[in-house]
């Protein structure tokens, strides 16, 4: 019996892009939209928290949340918010945005406004029987997250669930 050779195929090589860059749109729309200039004052934020929250609107009408700082020694906190989120948005894609900024000469991290919420949005009023796996799968990862950057301030109001099922 004849063997038959068998062509010989080369591997293609990895290639490797810098982790991140399919972020450069959304960094670089914030650079050129986001300057303190580019927002309008709308009103003191209840939404509960220990910490004062105001909304504003951004010049393309979107609502974001900012959360001021209480002192020039904690600035540290807001850029904090900010890494948190670039480092998530690494894990979760659709990760809200939070960014840092100085607005009316108070320093704080703005996130934006997430709407389309479930009727029951946070998890404060579940009981665990009431959360699916899929639930529970994304809420384990919001952990994963939180305990990578050393938060450990997670609580049920800190996580939003969207009408399409999506855990933020």
């Amino acid at each position: 019996p004849q063997s038959v050779s068998q062509p010989v195929t080369s591997a293609s090589p990895n290639t490797f892009t810098k982790k991140g860059s399919e972020f450069d749109a959304v960094d670089a729309a914030w650079v050129e939209h986001g300057g303190p200039e580019k927002f309008k004052y709308v009103g003191k934020a209840k939404v509960g928290g220990a910490h004062e929250k105001e909304f504003w609107i951004d010049a393309n009408g979107e609502k974001w949340l900012f959360k001021p700082v209480g002192k020039t020694s904690d600035d540290f906190v807001a850029h904090g918010e900010e890494v948190a989120y670039k480092i998530g948005r690494l894990i979760d894609p659709d990760a809200i945005e939070v960014r840092t900024i100085r607005l009316n000469g108070r320093t704080g991290s703005i996130q934006k406004w997430r709407g389309g919420l479930a009727a029951k949005s946070d998890f404060s009023s579940f009981e665990i029987s009431e959360l699916s796996a899929d639930d529970i799968a994304q809420v384990q990862r919001e952990h994963v997250l939180d305990w990578l950057i050393g938060n450990h301030d997670g609580h049920s109001k800190q996580f939003l669930r969207a009408k399409s099922g999506k855990v933020y």
